[in-house]
């Protein structure tokens, strides 16, 4: 900023009567939801901007000489996240990546009920202490760029699209079949009425379960990744809220479906699905410390929930 001392009035006047906004802040605190707003200074209150759905995940600090640019992976899947820009008029500004933001409050990882709901009476038992998270993990991806000018949109639309789904070197399914990956396995095949309808049963039952992610907001910090284990046909609703029903946790192999299909198809959608389950069960299903490290929970209402392990 020019020294206002050396300026006419009028120029001073105009430079003064236009606010400078030093902070700003986006907060993702649900799938559908995210909020902008920006404030003066850290003595000034803040003022919302404007509301949005599902943010790209990317934000940039930067003046004419450059700055920085950075990008969250699954940024608004596993919400609620944040980024925050401090002191932006100043010579030294702050850039922040919230994974969990103030502006949602306190995590809450306490069991959903101290009562079995009859779970006590089969295998999967739970008792006092064994529902606890320690030892869960989340972990993320941020991509990081610096730049001596601020990149044209066409670029950050790009850059975002690159932090959220990183582009990754595969080969074709007919190198994979003829290298045995993970097993012996057999490349689509619908030359036959028979083998048509074993082909059609398997890419249903792979479409209907990606596509059941958004329609349930199967979405969320530690929720991410996973799917639903069993479906209550009275209420037409899945047994999110019933002990032993809700979460799959990887129970009847839904991430091998997914992995062998995107072995034999090269489709990228299995392929992330695929990914993002295997991370989710890797790291939220697994105690990694404490008395339960290396074992992991079975399917609750929440993922460590279960007396299972």
């Amino acid at each position: 900023m020019p020294n206002l001392a050396d300026l006419d009035p009028r120029t001073r006047e105009a430079i003064l009567s236009v606010p400078i906004w030093g902070d700003a802040k986006l907060a993702q605190l649900g799938p559908n939801d995210w909020s902008l707003a920006k404030r003066t200074t850290a003595d000034a209150s803040w003022l919302h901007v404007t509301d949005g759905r599902r943010s790209r995940g990317l934000a940039v600090l930067a003046d004419v000489s450059g700055g920085l640019a950075v990008g969250a992976k699954d940024f608004w899947q596993k919400s609620p996240a944040s980024f925050e820009i401090l002191r932006a008029a100043t010579a030294v500004g702050e850039l922040r990546v919230w994974l969990w933001p103030p502006d949602a409050g306190a995590m809450d990882l306490r069991r959903y009920d101290e009562i079995p709901h009859g779970l006590s009476v089969n295998y999967e038992d739970w008792k006092p202490g064994w529902g606890e998270p320690l030892g869960i993990a989340n972990t993320h991806d941020l991509t990081l760029w610096a730049f001596d000018q601020i990149p044209p949109n066409t670029q950050l639309a790009a850059m975002a699209a690159a932090a959220s789904e990183p582009p990754i070197l595969v080969c074709t399914p007919e190198y994979y079949h003829a290298q045995q990956a993970g097993a012996r396995w057999s490349l689509p095949d619908r030359s036959t009425p028979a083998s048509r309808w074993v082909e059609d049963q398997v890419e249903g039952l792979v479409i209907f379960y990606r596509d059941q992610v958004d329609e349930r907001s199967w979405y969320g910090f530690w929720d991410f990744g996973d799917i639903m284990h069993n479906y209550d046909f009275g209420r037409h609703e899945w047994r999110y809220d019933i002990g032993g029903w809700a979460w799959a946790n990887t129970e009847l192999m839904p991430d091998m479906l997914l992995w062998f299909t995107f072995l034999r198809t090269g489709r990228a959608d299995i392929f992330r699905m695929a990914e993002r389950m295997t991370r989710q069960t890797s790291e939220v299903d697994v105690h990694h410390v404490g008395p339960f490290a290396p074992l992991g929970s079975r399917h609750n209402v929440n993922h460590w929930g279960d007396g299972a392990k």
